[in-house]
């Protein structure tokens, strides 16, 4: 099939033609046609294939490609809509020839993999690059992708759905393509802007604008020019809509959780990081002879009713010297407990805990 080259002009087709497709596209299997200004394609007993001009042109290295493309068509076989397009591609026939590498994209119901699909073809031989689109339930119909020296881009109605780094293949030509279970295919407004893109990762002023990477407004929503969140400044930083502390990438840092109530072992009235006859004495001159309040009144409360009472004094005495029952939690499993051993009062009394102990900060 006779190829021909086209250097970084605007390439725009939009089939408002009558008659067959032959004089816009080169068919290479199935059943072609211009449709009401559009390209329409059906599969006749194996998979549809049509390349952009005719002969097939082969574009530039690198580009910018919008699209329309619907799905005339539901079938009914497990598969659903499957369709797209290959890029990049040395040798316009189809997509598992051995003859031919490029990339593949494309939509598929199917749901084990529903969604959109990026796969690169080496020698016929497929490799899933990516994917995205997984929770549309419907196809888009305005399609871009977009392909610099490393990336490639790919859109559907105005959202960023796949993003790869992949320079394998570059130039080639451009097919659309419909899957063998009857499916049938539209597309339209083919417009197709060659190079001259800034590359975002090599330190130059690739455009000519005077904004370098990830400082030109071709790279700025590229995922490795996204900066990341900073939770303490004001501002969105990874312009997704949520600024510091309501950015989900936040929410899990020291300075966005709610501080923890102070960590405290009951028993220990003092906070000193042992229990013993004076965490029981403690309580009791502070109900009946005007000492002072426990350093920690959580701790004391050690039945944890909310009050300081004369059974938290008798529940130590127990626990130390009759074999009692231990403390409420956050219990002590000992009377010189572990750090471990320490936790929040969960219970809302309003005591709260003046001094925690040492082994519980």
């Amino acid at each position: 099939m006779a190829t021909t080259w086209v250097f970084p002009q605007p390439f725009e087709e939009t089939f408002d033609v009558q008659g067959g497709a032959d004089e816009l596209v080169s068919v290479h299997s199935g059943n072609w046609n211009i449709v009401n200004g559009t390209l329409q394609g059906s599969s006749a007993g194996g998979e549809t294939w049509a390349w952009m001009g005719n002969p097939a042109i082969e574009f530039a290295p690198t580009f910018e490609a919008t699209f329309d493309m619907e799905f005339i068509n539901i079938p009914g076989d497990g598969i659903g809509r499957h369709g797209g397009i290959m890029f990049c591609a040395t040798s316009p026939t189809q997509r598992y020839d051995a003859g031919t590498s490029g990339y593949e994209l494309d939509w598929i119901d199917r749901p084990d993999d529903h969604g959109l699909r990026l796969v690169r073809v080496d020698s016929g031989a497929h490799t899933f690059i990516g994917s995205g689109a997984s929770d549309l339930p419907d196809p888009p119909t305005e399609w871009q992708i977009s392909i610099d020296d490393e990336f490639i881009q790919v859109w559907g109605d105005g959202e960023l759905l796949i993003e790869v780094q992949d320079g394998t293949h570059r130039s080639g030509h451009i097919g659309c393509w419909a899957y063998l279970n009857g499916q049938s295919v539209s597309y339209d407004n083919f417009l197709l802007e060659s190079g001259g893109g800034e590359n975002c990762t090599n330190d130059r002023d690739d455009d000519g604008d005077g904004d370098v990477d990830c400082d030109d407004e071709d790279c700025m929503d590229r995922e490795l020019c996204i900066p990341t969140e900073l939770c303490d400044n004001g501002i969105d930083d990874d312009r997704d809509g949520a600024a510091d502390c309501d950015d989900s990438d936040c929410s899990e840092t020291d300075i966005c959780t709610a501080p923890a109530g102070p960590r405290l072992v009951r028993g220990d009235a003092n906070s000193d990081g042992s229990i013993n006859l004076t965490d029981g004495v403690i309580p009791l001159l502070y109900l009946f002879s005007g000492g002072t309040e426990p350093a920690c009144m959580d701790s004391a409360d050690t039945n944890d009713t909310g009050a300081i009472e004369i059974t938290d004094a008798i529940i130590v005495f127990g626990w130390l010297f009759s074999g009692g029952n231990a403390p409420a939690p956050p219990s002590p499993t000992s009377a010189g407990y572990l750090g471990t051993d320490c936790g929040e009062d969960l219970t809302a009394d309003g005591l709260g805990c003046a001094s925690e102990a040492v082994l519980c900060e």
